[in-house]
């Protein structure tokens, strides 16, 4: 209620074509809990991402997802017949005449036909009705609705589809398109909905508009897209963003040195989509996959069986035993009241959808995402600014506020090193414990919450930075493991599961397990791409390259190369210099050879006299990225 007030429009602006007002009404009285899909596009037309929850939902509502996912990646593979054969399957499913969902697979089949290159005729006529579903079939814009970034992006593959077609292109303006550039609801949208049409826009004007005229608009426009996608992480849009402005940046006499270094980035990620066999150019309907689901069943299943109770001992006062058996087996999902009577005896706090804190301030979510921005870039600096910010606005009598105000802490207190590595281990544990006896239980047997997943990793991180490698390497295989037990695919949870994979794979290349490291690196990758995730890349890329030089394997220097173009691109100067580091120290014939390279130029001689090609092409980039060290 609080956003669509500040908004400034009314239940019926915002339930139009999805659902009556009334209903938006009863949700905001909180009288109705929306359905998950329909609480995402309620949230996406007041411009705010869904990708600070965590959803406990039911295994069919989940398999709804899960098909969606499935369908955009046979996509992105180009295998355009299994993606139509799932498209069947969900529009005989139960949930498949309901309008968002029918809207997403008309979305896909037209998606299909451009990339299939039907005629334009049919691609538009499946466009149309897409569009139909819930917005006017004309100037949706200016009839004073809000729209998704879903909408928008909708609304932008018809004016193209339409500009590619002599006899159609009347119809679609150049006005028309600028007209998105003032869209009511832009200035309230976060940059996790911005990045998922703006960038668009932006691809389409730089075709469409008179470049002679509006360049140097245009590249105002082109590198705020290009700053999006790289705040935001993406992969969508990205090579065609970097191609544009490129091109902008010659034609005004941009820096040479930045815009080789720019297409080399460009090279780097298109490379590394082809190696994965990904394609997302032209997947103008594509959407970026980040979030956080429990599946209800499983969540009430390995939470009774980790603390020793019976079916008949949980069910006990909640239901009959028989009902629980189906609950747990995914044929029968709990009613609300009921799973939290649950959970509660389980002594576990989940609800069906969360933030990571307890707050009705959805900025404050907002502004907990630009704190893990300034982590990642290791800036914490800024980092500790919005902790404070945080902290000041947070509820502290809640327990979950606590404990992750406290963790956060200790987080930022051991990286400054100003607390010892056992001072920080002892509060972590007391803050594992506010929501989990360590000693009466298997910690891996249960789903863990967001910030005791944090917890848990950072417990490793500070037994392998203090050489007990033994106890890391115990936690991450462990972590690891309990994760092929999930019944939900890893792109679901990807931000722990993509972490801990991480760490576990860096740190089997540290104990000379090359192949065991290179291969969970490898999935890593191909699950990042296929979800759209680019931020996360560049720091895999470095650890397999590191394994690949245990091997003495060729193909070392490339996914180096790829892996400093790809945390350059998304702004990780810090990571950057400490994978140069690393790779030079565990890779002695790359250092040395580097080393006289660089004596002998000092003393006037010629390039490439000591050098092999490869370490010459490494030495051109440390030089192009300023880290030559």
């Amino acid at each position: 209620m609080r956003l669509r007030e500040e908004a400034g429009v009314t239940q019926a602006q915002l339930s139009r074509g999805i659902c009556s007002a009334a209903e938006i009404g009863k949700i905001e009285r909180d009288d109705l809990t929306p359905d998950y899909f329909l609480f995402d596009r309620i949230f996406g037309r007041l411009g705010k991402s869904v990708d600070c929850f965590e959803y406990v939902i039911p295994k069919e509502t989940y398999e709804l997802y899960e098909l969606q996912f499935f369908i955009q990646k046979d996509i992105c593979y180009g295998k355009f017949e299994g993606a139509k054969e799932k498209l069947q399957k969900y529009e005989k499913r139960r949930h498949g005449k309901k309008r968002i969902h029918r809207q997403f697979i008309l979305k896909m089949r037209a998606q299909i036909a451009w990339l299939e290159k039907e005629p334009v005729e049919k691609i538009l006529e499946l466009t149309q009705k897409a569009i139909e579903l819930t917005m006017p079939p004309e100037k949706p814009l200016e009839s004073g609705m809000l729209l998704s970034s879903e909408e928008l992006k909708l609304l932008l593959f018809r004016w193209e589809v339409c500009r590619k077609s002599r006899d159609m292109a009347r119809m679609r303006s150049l006005e028309e398109l600028r007209s998105f550039l003032e869209y009511r609801n832009l200035s309230r949208t976060d940059a996790a909905e911005k990045a998922g049409w703006y960038p668009y826009i932006v691809l389409l004007l730089g075709e469409a508009c008179d470049r002679e005229r509006d360049g140097s608009f245009l590249e105002l426009l082109t590198k705020e897209a290009l700053t999006l996608l790289r705040n935001e992480g993406r992969l969508l849009y990205m090579p065609e963003i970097l191609k544009q402005y490129i091109e902008l940046l010659k034609v005004r006499d941009g820096k040479e040195s930045f815009i080789r270094m720019l297409q080399c980035e460009l090279k780097s990620l298109l490379e590394l989509e082809a190696i994965y066999g990904m394609e997302f150019e032209q997947f103008r309907l594509f959407e970026h996959t980040s979030r956080r689901f429990q599946v209800d069943s499983e969540l009430i299943r390995k939470e009774r069986k980790a603390v020793g109770l019976t079916q008949e001992e949980l069910s006990d006062g909640i239901c009959a035993p028989e009902t629980l058996a189906r609950i747990e087996s995914g044929k029968r999902s709990p009613r609300e009241q009921k799973m939290y009577a649950m959970l509660k005896k389980l002594k576990r706090e989940w609800e069906k959808i969360s933030p990571p804190i307890t707050t009705n301030d959805y900025s404050l979510l907002r502004m907990m995402k630009e704190y893990y921005a300034a982590q990642n870039r290791s800036d914490l600096e800024h980092g500790e600014k919005y902790l404070e910010q945080i902290e000041a606005r947070l509820n502290k009598d809640i327990k979950r506020n606590q404990q992750y105000i406290c963790v956060e802490r200790i987080k930022n207190f051991y990286r400054k090193k100003e607390r010892s590595a056992q001072e920080c281990l002892k509060v972590l544990e007391e803050q594992f414990c506010l929501t989990m006896d360590l000693e009466k239980t298997d910690i891996f047997k249960h789903i863990l919450t967001a910030q005791e997943h944090s917890i848990i990793n950072l417990i490793a991180e500070i037994y392998y930075e203090n050489k007990e490698v033994e106890k890391a390497f115990s936690i991450w295989r462990m972590y690891a493991e309990s994760f092929k037990e999930r019944y939900a695919h890893p792109v679901f949870f990807i931000s722990e599961w993509g972490l801990i994979v991480e760490n576990y794979a860096l740190l089997l290349e540290k104990i000379k397990k090359p192949q065991e490291s290179i291969e969970l690196c490898n999935k890593n990758n191909t699950i990042s791409i296929e979800s759209g995730r680019g931020e996360a890349l560049g720091r895999s890329l470095i650890t397999m390259a590191c394994a690949l030089g245990q091997q003495n394997k060729k193909e070392c220097l490339s996914a180096f190369v790829f892996g400093l173009h790809l945390l350059n691109l998304y702004k990780m100067e810090y990571r950057c210099r400490l994978a140069i580091q690393y790779f030079l120290r565990e890779n002695f014939r790359f250092r040395e050879n580097l080393e006289m390279h660089h004596l002998l130029l000092k003393k006037g001689g010629k390039r490439r006299t000591v050098m092999n090609r490869e370490s010459c092409d490494l030495f051109e980039l440390l030089l192009s990225l300023n880290l030559f060290l």
